[in-house]
C-alpha cells in the first residue's frame, strides 16, 4: 500500500483502540466476547463477523462487517487497527468507545453517534483542534493547553484551539458523549 493513501475506517458498535506507528501497511486485530448464546452458535456468529480492508484509489477502508447491527447487539466486540503515521486517518463510529493514539502527522477526522472518545497526539504536530457534541463535554488539553467546553444550545459543546506550529488538523464530531483531546 502507498501511503500516500488516507485510511477510512467504519466501525459501528463495540470499543475500538486505533494507533499510529511507522508501519508501511494497515494491521487489524478483533476480538468478539458472546453474551447469553450457546457456544455453538457463538462460534458460528464470531467466525462471520470481521474487520474487512478494502482498497480503492487513494484509500484503504476498513470496516466491521458479517452481522446486522441488531445481531452484533449479542456480542462485546473490541478492534485495534494500527496505520502508518503519516497517513491521513477517517473514522466513523456508531456506538461505543474510541481511543486514538496518533502522531499527528496528518490530519484526523471523526465523526460518532453515541460513546466516549479519547484522542492523544503531539502538541507539536498539530496546527488545530476542532471539537463538537451534541450531548456532552469536549474539552482539550496538555503542554501549554488548557481549552475548555463552550456550552452550545445547553446540552452541547464546543472545544476549540488553533494555536499550533504543527501541520495536522484535528476535527471530531459526537452526537451524545464526551470526547477528549490530549495533546502530549
Amino acid at each position: 500500500m502507498d501511503f500516500g493513501q488516507a485510511v477510512v475506517v467504519n466501525f459501528s458498535v463495540g470499543e475500538l483502540e486505533i494507533s499510529a506507528a511507522d508501519v508501511g501497511q494497515v494491521s487489524t486485530e478483533l476480538t468478539v466476547r458472546c453474551r447469553k448464546l450457546s457456544p455453538e452458535r457463538c462460534d458460528s456468529y464470531r467466525q462471520r463477523l470481521q474487520l474487512v480492508a478494502e482498497t480503492t484509489g487513494d484509500q484503504v477502508s476498513i470496516r466491521l462487517a458479517g452481522l446486522s447491527l441488531r445481531k452484533m447487539r449479542q456480542f462485546e466486540v473490541d478492534g485495534r487497527i494500527v496505520v502508518p503515521r503519516w497517513a491521513p486517518l477517517e473514522v466513523h463510529m456508531g456506538i461505543g468507545d474510541l481511543n486514538i493514539d496518533v502522531s499527528g502527522e496528518a490530519d484526523l477526522d471523526v465523526g460518532m453517534r453515541i460513546g466516549d472518545l479519547q484522542i492523544h497526539v503531539p502538541e507539536q504536530q498539530v496546527s488545530s483542534v476542532n471539537l463538537s457534541v451534541g450531548i456532552g463535554d469536549a474539552g482539550i488539553r496538555g503542554g501549554s493547553v488548557d481549552v475548555q467546553t463552550v456550552r452550545h444550545k445547553l446540552l452541547g459543546a464546543r472545544a476549540r484551539w488553533d494555536a499550533g506550529d504543527g501541520d495536522a488538523h484535528i476535527t471530531a464530531r459526537l452526537r451524545v458523549g464526551d470526547v477528549g483531546v490530549a495533546l502530549d
